[in-house]
């Protein structure tokens, strides 16, 4: 059995699971787990969000998930530069329910292509959640869902006193737009791949929450 989840705390888990014999690794915030027995399950759904228990990837369980629902989804990314759309794009079969990603890195591009409010990102910067709303209700037009990340990777700051790290994840359906406040650790790599994954299984906990 091969487990996979998502944490924060993914080195400490790691290292928890090594220490009870586990065979264990992790890639920025998902941890891997090889187990022949279940036991362990119980101990790491306390500490973190199982996806698999068979080893897929989190984008190919989401992409699977809204196959089988028909349903769609788009994003819009500035933190994640790409990296979230080709985690999906990377799965066989994933144009079915992949509509649209689109990179809105320079704070121009966000108002011109999501209709962000120049005057919101004025006042309160693009490293905010009222950004993060904006950017996933620009792109929930045509689609079931919708993923938007904003945030900083470092290794400098952006001049509004914000830490490197503060990542806000916006989640959008058909009741509307949430977001999410986060602050990944890392090197600027990592946090870019935190945020991905607490992306993909933001939108993984909504749609099994259907």
């Amino acid at each position: 059995m091969i487990i996979k989840c998502i944490t924060e705390e993914s080195a400490a888990l790691v290292a928890e699971m090594k220490s009870m014999g586990f065979q264990a690794c992790r890639d920025a915030n998902e941890v891997t787990v090889y187990s022949d027995t279940l036991n362990v399950l119980n101990a790491i759904k306390e500490r973190a969000v199982v996806f698999s228990l068979k080893g897929e990837s989190l984008a190919e369980v989401v992409v699977g998930l809204l196959k089988k629902k028909g349903q769609t989804l788009a994003v819009s990314e500035s933190l994640t530069g790409g990296l979230l759309s080709a985690e999906i794009v990377g799965v066989s079969g994933s144009s079915a329910v992949f509509k649209e990603g689109i990179v809105s890195y320079a704070n121009s591009s966000k108002t011109a292509r999501l209709g962000v409010e120049s005057g919101v990102l004025s006042i309160v910067g693009a490293v905010s959640a009222e950004v993060a709303y904006q950017m996933a209700k620009g792109v929930l037009k045509s689609v079931d869902y919708s993923l938007s990340t904003t945030g900083i990777a470092g290794p400098n700051g952006d001049g509004i006193c914000n830490v490197i790290g503060k990542t806000y994840i916006g989640i959008g359906d058909k009741n509307g737009v949430t977001t999410a406040e986060y602050v990944f650790t890392g090197d600027r790599q990592e946090i870019r791949k935190r945020a991905v994954y607490r992306a993909l299984i933001t939108l993984y906990e909504k749609i099994n929450d259907r």
